[in-house]
């Protein structure tokens, strides 16, 4: 038998790393197969801070294990394309997550996928199934323990009430076990920065060059004081626009149509008209062992990033304050808040600051992206662990290629032919690249693709 073999090396003495033999292997030397508890000797170890995904895709009976503190700390991405089985997979890396730690998570979801976890039946029904695969007990039970923690401290943001509540019911004909409370999300106007407010008006009712003037000015002072919890009222905003105002341009049309259009944008259902409004903060959104959904579906996507933008400066703050738990942050699309190239973004600049700055606060972020060439090479660079999926796409391939250490041409070549529920990991978390199984879920998958037959059903 003639085959091609890749050196891996040999495991360290903290176990946490494979070095390279100095010493090139005799020519002539014997070569055996590596049998399953040699696989689990040297691949697999279990620990208290460590997560298992799934087990090596050519040896079911070998678990892989994820380090919690170096995929937190070291952010991560999971990429692939459609119906690869991206969102499946961050849902078994939540139970994990909720089965060893009480870290809390932050998600952002665009499309109302998430409310699935909420549904009490869900956990048996997944539960048979999993037995069915002949899945060791050992992680059937923590699976358990993660999906019921899921369910007992999930909490659901909205920043239109309204709108998720027509989402709920659509999703309550399909599981009527599901039971949501939905809290509405409330922020003020004074929460946005200068460059953020000024995008904003651009886009949606253009702004000239001396309202831009009058934004300058004032905005700044505004800003600084909404940040340290003080409610900034619209009567206030107006009169400090009329104050500057009289100083910077000429006439009233330029400050009159500036305070019209920030009226327009402060009707937002999601800004807090008065002081009675509870406003959120980041002890709300952030506490031990909670998973806080905030649904963006139907929000239009400038608004979406301005929402996601001015909570994970709050959250940040809070880090550095220290005034809550580590967190993770994970963004379903994250190619809608992190776009590259010349694609207007509300809130890139704080998408790369939690990048660059998260892990001296263990802010943790997590990317789902089914396009990662979409994706701002510097955030997504800075995602030193990749999860990587199917992916067919030449441009998404070779972007990866480019902004990962990890990746290599041979990986590559695998990752074309992944079958769904199956990935690559990559980075400092796992002990080497490894290809795995992803294991069975036991809370509810909202991200599955809908049965035509299905659909078309429902109309006469």
């Amino acid at each position: 038998l003639i085959a091609t073999v890749e050196v891996l090396g040999f495991r360290s003495k903290t176990g946490k790393t494979f070095l390279r033999p100095r010493i090139p292997v005799y020519p002539g030397e014997r070569v055996y197969e590596a049998d399953t508890q040699f696989l689990i000797r040297q691949l697999s170890k279990d620990g208290d801070d460590n997560l298992c995904l799934g087990f090596l895709r050519d040896d079911p009976k070998v678990p892989v294990f994820i380090d919690l503190t170096e995929l937190v700390s070291k952010h991560f991405a999971i990429l692939a394309m459609t119906g690869a089985g991206k969102s499946y997979a961050a849902g078994v890396l939540m139970e994990e997550i909720c089965a060893v730690s009480d870290l809390p998570i932050v998600i952002f979801d665009p499309h109302g996928e998430y409310y699935s976890l909420a549904r009490s039946g869900g956990i048996e029904t997944n539960l048979k199934n999993i037995r069915s695969l002949n899945v060791p007990e050992k992680f059937i039970n923590r699976a358990i323990i993660g999906a019921k923690k899921i369910q007992r401290n999930v909490v659901f943001y909205s920043t239109d009430p309204v709108k998720s509540e027509k989402i709920l019911q659509k999703v309550k004909k399909k599981y009527p076990d599901i039971s949501v409370k939905i809290v509405p999300l409330k922020i003020q106007l004074a929460d946005l920065d200068p460059s953020q407010l000024n995008l904003l008006l651009s886009s949606f009712y253009s702004i000239t060059e001396p309202q831009m003037r009058i934004i300058d000015a004032i905005w700044s002072n505004i800003h600084d004081k909404a940040k340290y919890g003080e409610f900034i009222s619209f009567s206030t905003i107006e009169s400090e626009i009329r104050r500057a105002g009289a100083d910077l341009v000429r006439g009233n049309a330029p400050i009159e149509l500036l305070i019209a259009k920030l009226s327009l944008l402060n009707n937002r259902s999601f800004f807090a008209k008065t002081r009675d409004e509870k406003r959120v903060s980041p002890r709300d959104l952030v506490r031990k062992s909670q998973i806080t959904i905030i649904d963006l579906s139907l929000t239009p996507l400038l608004e979406q990033q301005a929402i996601a933008a001015i909570i994970c400066k709050k959250i940040l703050l809070g880090r550095v304050a220290d005034e809550i738990p580590p967190v993770l942050l994970l963004f379903e699309e994250a190619h809608r808040f992190a776009p590259g190239g010349a694609q207007t973004s509300v809130s890139l600049s704080t998408m790369k600051q939690i990048a660059q700055e998260g892990r001296k606060f263990f802010v943790g972020l997590g990317l789902i992206s089914q396009r990662p060439s979409r994706v701002d090479a510097d955030v997504l660079s800075q995602c030193n662990n990749q999860i990587i999926m199917r992916m067919t796409n030449p441009n998404d391939q070779n972007y990866v290629r480019r902004i990962s250490e990890w990746v290599t041409d041979e990986d590559l070549e695998e990752i074309r032919t992944l079958a769904p529920g199956e990935a690559y990991i990559f980075g400092p978390a796992t002990i080497m690249s490894l290809p795995i199984t992803v294991r069975p879920r036991l809370t509810c998958h909202g991200g599955m693709t809908p049965d035509l037959k299905d659909e078309l059903g429902k109309f006469a």
